[in-house]
């Protein structure tokens, strides 16, 4: 028998709480604690109001579609860009005249005595006194310096991408590409190459003379072009210090005048009509002209 005092309160029973019986730790509904739990305000993030503030990350994608596709036009442009343009096309200018062949008189001396029964033979002339007539001969006339002078449009060294524009095309001098493509090799270049004014511009400047052609002429002319190039007679310079057969390259080039063209620095010959003969005399004494700027390069 068990005794009780006055004052003894019994332990808390440990028989498990029933499944969604409240906590001991919860206050009981109606509670001060209770009150004061659901009257705390629910923190939210406040809707925007303005329209920059609702539409901002549209906004945003916007803009970087914009710049993309502007900054795409901007290349595409620059990608498309001619690698030269052409303030106007020459024409034909003044030529130096042919040399004019000048007489000489070549004096011829009598024949001399074959023997001494010769000599005793009635003379031919019917005045044994007479001189012999001095014959008159034209000398040989040298060739004419084909082509004429063209201005000076300076040699700048550009980049490999830069636009080019040039004073007159075909251009016989001005600024060109300084990359390891420029000079050119020597060869041919058929309608299919690409090759641009900024590269052979810088063969000249070596003392190249360059022959042009427009379009596509047929394979016979072609092939002319290319015997030219190969065959035409080089400087002893090119030769034997450059090892090249000569200085003489071909391409194609459409922006001029004529069908057909050959420069070299600061000169030029135009032709209306393929023309191999001045093709080549021009190719022959335009080779590291007087005017040559890079003396002593191959």
């Amino acid at each position: 028998m068990t005794d009780k005092k006055k004052g003894f309160e019994p332990p808390a029973s440990s028989t498990p709480r029933p499944a969604g019986a409240p906590s001991s730790a919860t206050p009981p509904a109606g509670s001060r604690a209770a009150a004061r739990r659901s009257s705390a305000p629910i923190k939210v993030s406040p809707e925007p109001t303005g329209f920059l503030e609702k539409y901002r990350f549209l906004l945003i994608i916007g803009v970087l579609v914009v710049g993309l596709g502007a900054l795409a036009l901007v290349l595409s442009q620059s990608a498309n860009a001619a690698p030269y343009t052409c303030t106007t096309l020459m024409t034909p200018g003044p030529v130096e005249p042919a040399p004019t062949p000048r007489s000489v008189v070549a004096v011829t001396s009598p024949a001399p005595v074959a023997s001494l029964a010769a000599s005793a033979a009635p003379a031919a002339s019917t005045d044994p006194d007479a001189s012999p007539t001095p014959a008159s001969t034209l000398a040989p006339q040298p060739t004419q310096k084909l082509g004429f002078v063209a201005s000076d449009l300076g040699q700048k060294h550009v980049g490999e991408n830069e636009s080019i524009t040039s004073a007159y095309c075909p251009p016989t001098s001005g600024d060109h590409f300084s990359s390891n493509m420029a000079p050119l090799p020597r060869r041919f270049y058929g309608p299919s190459d690409s090759v641009k004014p900024g590269n052979w511009i810088h063969n000249m400047e070596h003392g190249y003379v360059v022959l042009l052609y427009k379009g596509e002429p047929d394979a016979e002319t072609l092939a002319e072009m290319e015997r030219i190039v190969n065959e035409a007679q080089g400087t002893e310079f090119s030769q034997a210090s450059c090892g090249l057969t000569n200085k003489v390259i071909g391409a194609r080039f459409d922006d001029m005048t004529t069908d057909f063209a050959a420069l070299s620095w600061d000169r030029a010959l135009l032709l209306d009509s393929f023309d191999a003969a001045q093709l080549q005399t021009f190719a022959e004494q335009w080779q590291e002209s007087p005017v040559w700027p890079e003396k002593g390069v191959c």
